[in-house]
C-alpha cells in the first residue's frame, strides 16, 4: 500500500457516513476563521489519510498517565462537533478550554488560545 489509496468501508457503511472533506476550502467551515492565504498553503499540504492509520493498533493511550489539556473547537460542524471532542476530552481527564466560534482549525485560527493553552500546561508540568 501507498498510502494513497481510497479507505475501503464495510460494505454499505459509506451510506451511513457523512463524508469528510478532502482539502480545507477558504472560507468553509473545517478552515473558517483562517486567512485565505493560509488556508491555501494548509489544503495544498494536506494528504489523505493512509489506510493503515486504521488498521494499526496504538498501544496503550498516553492520556491513561500523562495529564492532558484540550482546546475545543466550539462550532466545528464538519470534522469533529463539539460534543464529541468534550467528551473525548473527559474519557482523557484533560484540563479543557472550549474556544466558542472556532473551526476545526482552532490551533491556527486561535493563535493565542493555543499558545494560553501551551503555556498553562508547561507551568503545571514543570
Amino acid at each position: 500500500m501507498t498510502g494513497n489509496e481510497p479507505v475501503r468501508f464495510r460494505e454499505g457503511a459509506e451510506r451511513r457516513r457523512k463524508p469528510m472533506p478532502t482539502a480545507l476550502a477558504v472560507g468553509t467551515l473545517p478552515a473558517a476563521g483562517v486567512p485565505a492565504g493560509k488556508a491555501r498553503l494548509m489544503a495544498a499540504g494536506q494528504r489523505p489519510v493512509a489506510p493503515a492509520a486504521f488498521a494499526e493498533p496504538s498501544g496503550t493511550p498516553a492520556w491513561r498517565t500523562v495529564p492532558s489539556w484540550f482546546l475545543v473547537a466550539g462550532a466545528d460542524q464538519e470534522a469533529i462537533p463539539p460534543a464529541a471532542e468534550q467528551a473525548m476530552a473527559l474519557r482523557a481527564g484533560s484540563r479543557t478550554e472550549v474556544i466558542r466560534g472556532a473551526s476545526h482549525t482552532v490551533l491556527v485560527s486561535h493563535p493565542d488560545a493555543t499558545a494560553h493553552g501551551i503555556e498553562a500546561a508547561a507551568r503545571a508540568t514543570s
